[in-house]
């Protein structure tokens, strides 16, 4: 064995030798950073094929420098990665709490500047061309670093050979070489093997107690005679509603078959790491088949949401051959016992073999797939993330405290699924949900808390603010008033507003200005929370509002402003020269019973108000999407600080202790109200307007396409392409709903409402955690996936009636 004196002549040479593969690697390294702060959101999987690259580097380098410990260690270590790899789920990353980040930044600044090796005058040198990529401990630190970062990545098996690998090399750095530095992948190391020790899963049994073996089960009246029966059970680590979704991922269309739990059968399929709603939809004859691609097998026979399901194997006399029950049964610890019960015919013959060889092999292939099965099951509802973390007088939210309430209607529960996975995947904290098809409410779901601080819960009248998607809301008084003969689109403001038609404002249409085409997004002289309660003197100022360059020329989203102007043209065309907030409750709120306010009332207690809970700064650099808007905000005398951030900027409609603003009215981002308001709005507004008396013509322009201005859709604050139409946005390539009528208004953090005409879909979410994606909240769009998904499968449903969902 050679000494420690030639091993690490012979690294420092490999260092210095291949320099320029050291600087490809960082190149590469920096240009990956690049693009995720850009808006790239690699899956975990690719992520975890392009850290394997590095490793295979150092491989191959050892091999050719004559050190084959290096090459086949590495080797070993890539393969057994790859073949991890291959089973991370296709979801996109996940970025870990602030605690990990924190330490995985750290580990992967230190692999990336390792200060060791290079023959150098410069330290400066370290930061772009230090070893990563050709020597084992530089390299196993940014890998550790990353996985710390991105907790999809921590698998049983790519964390244990990681964490093995980078105690190996870190003892041997440290107490073979004496390389001081290595005790930093020796801690590294130590943390994540240590994480990845409390999740390795002990033997767990699946025998039934003798109670459960001997009580009658749903189901057991199918097969009145049984040649046998088998009973098997599980205590999984989660409650009943955690459990069920995937109980019922088993079976019918793209699933791999209700036996197919592992990495042989289906760990390629998306099924196998995640909820897919599609799959969420069942129903009395749903085939669920019992292998891979195979059409045919145990259909539905019976099932009752989070309690039970029955399936059978058919048989030609009416009685099914096998069945088999699955029997959810909560506990007080919130965990479920899963009993699962297959009965044989008289008939059933395991593959037509003889009685004498079929019964006893019935039961040693039964318990063998059965276990793989309810081991499976348990492993992903207890991987689920139930808890996300909180600061304040309480330290731990049970599983009470965020149980989903409400309901869904038959063949919606899909939507509950993304719901409840919000809260154990997207790191949701409170919300509401709900939706409208064809005028009946299908959805209607809360929970979670309202006030981090105090940990109360979100109840079913808890209002939020909603941000911009007051927007959609305050343009739906301007539809009422073009209904009513009030107002014309197509004509010029100043018609209606005279005092408008000052600094080169008199050619601006209502249409250009509800499509922030008049280039009036940011006021020109101080606009303080006084200005904005005197409806006047902020008339007044609007009135002189020079545009940044000529109307209708160009797009730049109005933040705040347009709800202002709207507000001062609607006070105009009113026979009555209501507010906006006011005339909203009168027409649209009231008439439909409906909590939302666009002015607040002083009678509103605080205990009905969800406190936002903003995002971290660490959060917001790393997660932020798209990165371009997230720079442009950081500078105050960009287009979007102006529209959004300063004079007067969001904060005016926020107060302190009193949560949010009363008797004050910011139409373009101060709504405060609840989801099922929002939703049952645009619901009418999706379904003929007749609640609300609009006419066809309204709603014809509002569903038609957007009208770009000269320059066309690019937003000079949003910096990209965003299509705005008479008050609401419509969809596009970067902001995608519904359908290509769909309307609405998104707002920062997550909130959306939207009209779908063409679906009869009126839709509503709303949060108190502040999301870091722009276009388009993961949280949202995933109900909106589910909602729609179930939208396609309801023809295959009979109909029933709602089910409760808590």
């Amino acid at each position: 064995m050679p000494s420690p004196d030639t091993v690490l002549a012979g690294l420092t040479a490999i260092a210095n030798d291949w320099r320029w593969l050291a600087i490809s690697w960082h190149a590469l390294l920096a240009a990956v950073l690049v693009t995720v702060l850009a808006g790239w959101q690699p899956t975990t999987r690719s992520l975890g094929y392009l850290l394997v690259a590095p490793l295979l580097s150092v491989s191959l380098v050892a091999s050719l420098t004559g050190n084959p410990f290096n090459g086949t260690a590495f080797g070993i270590l890539v393969a057994v990665l790859v073949a991890s790899a291959v089973r991370l789920p296709q979801a996109a990353v996940r970025v870990a709490s602030s605690p990990w980040v924190a330490f995985g930044v750290g580990l992967v600044v230190f692999g990336w500047t390792y200060p060791h090796f290079v023959s150098t005058d410069s330290w400066t040198t370290y930061v772009y061309a230090s070893p990563f990529g050709i020597l084992p401990c530089p390299t196993l630190s940014v890998v550790i670093g990353i996985t710390l970062l991105f907790p999809d990545l921590r698998t049983r098996s790519w964390t244990t050979s990681l964490a093995g690998a980078g105690l190996l090399y870190g003892a041997i750095g440290v107490f073979r070489l004496g390389v001081v530095l290595d005790w930093g992948l020796l801690l590294a190391s130590a943390t994540l093997a240590a994480a990845t020790g409390r999740e390795v899963t002990r033997w767990r049994s699946v025998r039934a107690n003798r109670a459960e073996r001997s009580r009658p089960l749903p189901g057991d009246s199918l097969i009145r005679t049984p040649l046998g029966t088998l009973t098997h059970a599980i205590t999984i680590g989660g409650a009943p509603q955690d459990v069920w979704p995937w109980l019922i991922q088993m079976g019918a269309g793209s699933r791999a078959g209700w036996y197919s739990y592992d990495f042989l059968d289906n760990g390629r399929r998306p099924s196998a790491t995640d909820l897919v709603p599609e799959l969420q939809n069942i129903a009395i004859g749903t085939v669920f088949p019992a292998l891979p691609a195979v059409t045919e097998g145990f259909i539905v026979l019976a099932f009752e949401p989070y309690r039970s399901l029955i399936i059978g194997w058919p048989s030609p006399g009416g009685e099914p051959l096998v069945t088999w029950a699955f029997v959810l049964e909560g506990r007080v610890d919130d965990s479920t016992r899963l009993i699962v019960r297959a009965r044989g015919a008289q008939g059933y013959r395991f593959h037509g073999l003889p009685l004498w060889i079929s019964k006893p092999l019935a039961r040693l292939v039964h318990f063998l797939m059965q276990r793989k099965q309810l081991l499976g099951i348990a492993r992903r509802v207890e991987s689920r993330e139930r808890e996300p973390r909180r600061e304040g007088l309480m330290s731990v939210i049970t599983l009470n405290n965020l149980a989903v309430q409400g309901h869904v209607s038959r063949g919606f529960e899909a939507v509950r699924v993304a719901f409840e996975e919000n809260f154990a995947r997207r790191h949701e904290l409170g919300g509401a949900c709900c939706a409208y098809v064809r005028g009946e409410k299908v959805v209607d779901l809360w929970g979670g808390i309202r006030n981090k601080k105090t940990g109360e819960p979100w109840e079913q009248d808890t209002m939020v603010v909603v941000h911009s998607a007051t927007k959609g809301l305050a343009a739906m008084t301007l539809a009422i008033a073009h209904s009513r003969g009030w107002l014309d689109y197509e004509e010029r403001v100043a018609t209606y507003w005279p005092e408008f038609a000052q600094n080169g404002k008199q050619d601006v249409t209502v249409r250009e200005l509800l499509a922030h085409q008049a280039g009036l997004f940011a006021f020109d002289e101080p606009v303080d929370r006084s200005v904005v309660a005197d409806l006047d003197r902020l008339a007044a100022v609007m009135a002189r509002h020079k545009p940044a360059w000529e109307p209708g020329t160009r797009q730049a989203y109005h933040g705040l402003t347009l709800g202002f102007y709207e507000g001062e043209l609607l006070r105009r065309v009113d026979p009555r020269h209501r507010t906006l907030g006011q005339f909203f409750q009168d027409e649209i709120a009231t008439p439909l019973g409906e909590d939302f306010y666009i002015r607040l009332p002083e009678d509103i207690p605080n205990a009905r108000l969800a406190t936002l809970s903003p995002p971290g700064m660490i959060k917001m650099l790393i997660g932020f999407r798209p990165v371009r808007l997230l720079i442009e905000g950081l500078n105050r005398r960009s287009n979007i600080s102006r529209a959004l951030v300063v004079n007067p900027g969001t904060s005016i409609y926020l107060e302190e202790p009193r949560v949010y603003a009363r008797n004050l009215e910011v139409p373009a981002g101060g709504g405060v109200g609840t989801a099922r308001a929002m939703a049952h709005a645009y619901s009418v507004f999706a379904t003929g307007g007749g609640e609300l008396g609009l006419r066809k013509e309204t709603l014809d322009l509002l569903a038609a396409p957007a009208v770009p201005p000269i320059c066309g859709f690019y937003d000079e604050c949003l910096k990209g392409e965003v299509q705005f139409s008479l008050g609401f946005m419509k969809p596009c390539d970067n902001w995608r709903f519904g359908s290509a009528r769909s309307f609405g208004s998104p707002g920062t953090g997550g909130a959306l409402g939207f009209a779908d005409p063409d679906a009869g879909i009126g839709y509503g979410y709303v949060t108190s955690r502040m999301g870091t994606v722009f276009t388009g909240d993961p949280r949202d769009v995933a109900l909106r996936d589910a909602l729609y998904s179930a939208l396609r499968s309801r023809q295959e449903l009979p109909r029933a009636p709602e089910r409760m969902a808590s």
